[in-house]
């Protein structure tokens, strides 16, 4: 896979949701929502952690099977939703 060819850069999510919230005022459960597609991948290697990046189509896994920063902002958001509800402005 192409790291520069339609792959999806999960870290990026956070960005994305902090702008979107700020546009449309999604609800917590939209936020979640878009959270699920990583939810079986924390629980691949039993490591808790999360791919590199994603191949668009498929969402299947790829690049480095622990990337920190991704992890951090899938954690991150997570954490904003639970804490404040989707207090992110």
């Amino acid at each position: 896979m192409a790291y520069h060819n339609g792959t999806i850069w999960p870290y990026l999510l956070g960005a994305f949701l902090d702008a979107h919230t700020r546009v449309f005022r999604r609800n917590e459960a939209g936020a979640i929502e878009l959270l699920e597609p990583f939810e079986e991948n924390l629980k691949r290697y039993g490591i808790g952690t999360i791919n590199e990046i994603f191949e668009a189509k498929t969402m299947r896994p790829d690049g480095c099977v622990s990337q920190a920063w991704t992890v951090a902002e899938i954690l991150r958001i997570y954490t904003d939703i639970k804490k404040e509800g989707i207090h992110w402005v």
